[in-house]
């Protein structure tokens, strides 16, 4: 615009029935609003109305109260006059530049409106599950601009990073600080309550189905069921009557708790640091999912019970480093749990990384666990059965939640004959 272009704008808009239109302009202007459009004034003054209808040489006068303004009109019409607008150095002429702190504001707004656009892109070409609804959840409630600080290069960097652990995941039973400092480079920064292990956790948890974990056993149980250890002495494994042979030291212990007919807790670091070059494996191993079933064989089956491993729920590192090694070493292992959804998941997990086979898993199983009676109402997003599909269909069908204590006799019964083919299917004798 010429400088006397400039004079006459600043002469029209300077007038007092122009007032709440510069206003109405500049607020938009210092939030970031692309100057385009209409916009309506209320309880527009006569004044206001008439300097509006002038500029547009309107025939007749305006007389609604609310002003509507369109301002490719009012461009159209200065252009007609001979004066080209360009409404930011209108506005800055008229109430100066946008103050500094608003300005800083609205470069972090246009970051951010970037970022999405971003992130979503980065993390659809992620590889581990539900990577879109863990990026929409940190959307919704906020969290990663807030642990960010509202600083969008941060949120860049910590989103990179919290993809580049998942992606990795699980791990083989590495330390968590290892896993920090190899994925991370800084061993602390999978630390309890560090932004990134949050958003890490809150991805682990929608992977696994559970709430995202407040307590440290929470949050140490859903590292370990991705093979990451928070500390090598926790979580150990129940086990009884292992039945290992061999001159380890570990082999010993076993032996002697067997002796004594006692079930004995293995920690993560006794089963990572044993010697396991030369010990005997037995031929089966009966795994369940609750410690009650565990005990309930070593009270009634005592030293005829065959080797048995307790997951107590979702398996930790430790329950899946050692059943990775009597796998390893030629044992089959035989899996039971609980007739529910997360039940279900965790047979589904063991089968598929652990190479378990059903114990007692079958869709004609769990329909003479309801015959029982001893049932309680199935909640949660079904799941699929691949051992055997009818399984999914009939709790489906009944909406029935089995405990494994439900069938903790036929478990026993089922364990003693160990030598008569398939276990899968012993419950109907």
């Amino acid at each position: 615009m010429s400088m006397e272009q400039d004079k006459r704008l600043v002469t029209i808009f300077s007038a007092s029935g122009w007032n709440r239109f510069v206003d109405e302009l500049v607020t938009r202007r210092n939030r970031g609003s692309v100057l385009q459009g209409t916009f309506s004034l209320a309880n527009s003054t006569e004044e206001e109305r008439r300097s509006y209808a002038r500029l547009l040489r309107l025939s007749k006068p305006l007389d609604r109260p609310q002003l509507r303004y369109d301002l490719e009109r009012i461009r159209a019409a200065l252009s007609n006059q001979g004066i080209a607008v360009e409404w930011l150095q209108l506005l800055e002429a008229l109430r100066g530049a946008i103050p500094p702190e608003l300005v800083l504001n609205l470069e972090a707004r246009r970051a951010w409106s970037n970022f999405w656009p971003w992130a979503e892109s980065h993390v659809a070409a992620q590889s581990f599950p539900h990577a879109c609804e863990w990026l929409n959840t940190l959307r919704k409630d906020g969290s990663l601009v807030r642990q960010s600080r509202d600083q969008c290069q941060v949120a860049t960097d910590r989103l990179t990073v919290a993809c580049g652990v998942l992606s990795q995941l699980p791990a083989g039973d590495e330390p968590l600080a290892s896993v920090a400092a190899r994925l991370c480079g800084n061993s602390h920064a999978l630390d309890t309550n560090s932004p990134l292990a949050s958003l890490v956790l809150k991805c682990l948890a929608l992977q696994r189905g559970v709430p995202v974990p407040e307590r440290s056993e929470d949050r140490r149980k859903l590292w370990e069921s991705f093979g990451v250890v928070c500390d090598d002495v926790s979580a150990p494994v129940l086990t009884f009557n292992l039945g290992l042979i061999g001159s380890s030291w570990i082999t010993r212990l076993i032996s002697e708790a067997t002796d004594a007919c006692q079930p004995l807790y293995l920690s993560n670091r006794m089963v990572a640091t044993a010697d396991w070059s030369s010990v005997g494996y037995p031929t089966h191993v009966f795994v369940c999912e609750n410690p009650t079933i565990l005990s309930l064989a070593a009270n009634r089956l005592q030293h005829a019970c065959p080797p048995m491993v307790c997951v107590n729920g979702e398996p930790r590192s430790t329950s899946r480093s050692l059943l990775s090694r009597l796998r390893a070493g030629g044992s089959i292992l035989w899996y039971h749990g609980d007739f529910d959804w997360p039940g279900i998941a965790i047979a589904s997990r063991l089968m598929s990384e652990l190479g378990a086979r059903p114990w007692l898993m079958s869709a004609k199983d769990y329909e003479f666990a309801v015959s029982l009676g001893l049932t309680r109402d199935l909640s949660g997003d079904p799941l699929e059965t691949l051992w055997d599909p009818a399984l999914s269909q009939a709790m489906q069908s009944r909406k029935k939640a089995i405990d494994e204590e439900a069938l903790a006799e036929v478990m026993m019964q089922s364990m003693l004959c160990v030598n008569d083919g398939d276990l899968a299917h012993s419950s109907r004798q």
